[in-house]
């Protein structure tokens, strides 16, 4: 019977998703504490570039970006974003050891991704356990 195993999975992967969302808005918010406590220096990055790319889970938005002085390097932004976005444009920035923090490009819905993947994950998984009591089929009496 495949329906148990599949529902946990189902569960499993729905709350994995539901902490994980978690987890990032907390390190956000933790980050933008640090920039509004003034703890981290503004920086502005100049769009040197975009393009988009196709692949197998659908069309993807970069963009290029460059600090005064360092090479430019590429970061996968949101559609809204990179129709917005031109060459040329200047974006403010705050550089953490993990990378650049640019609010521009950060469009919320942590809170509503994280209760959709979990009610998704639990409601897949109920659809996965009932499967069997859904699906019964009865005998054909021959005769």
């Amino acid at each position: 019977m495949i329906s148990v195993p599949m529902a946990l999975v189902a569960a499993t992967v729905g709350v994995f998703l539901y902490f994980q969302l978690g987890s990032w808005e907390r390190d956000y918010d933790a980050k933008m504490q640090r920039v509004q406590a003034g703890e981290v220096k503004l920086e502005l990055l100049t769009a040197v570039g975009k393009r988009t790319s196709a692949d197998s889970d659908g069309s993807r938005c970069y963009v290029s970006l460059c600090a005064s002085n360092q090479p430019p390097f590429e970061i996968s932004i949101p559609k809204d974003c990179y129709d917005l976005i031109q060459t040329g444009d200047r974006s403010v920035a705050y550089h953490f050891p993990d990378g650049y923090l640019i609010p521009q490009f950060h469009i919320g819905g942590f809170q509503i991704g994280q209760w959709l993947f979990l009610g998704g994950g639990l409601m897949v998984a109920a659809i996965f356990l009932a499967e069997p009591f859904l699906c019964t089929t009865k005998p054909a009496i021959n005769g």
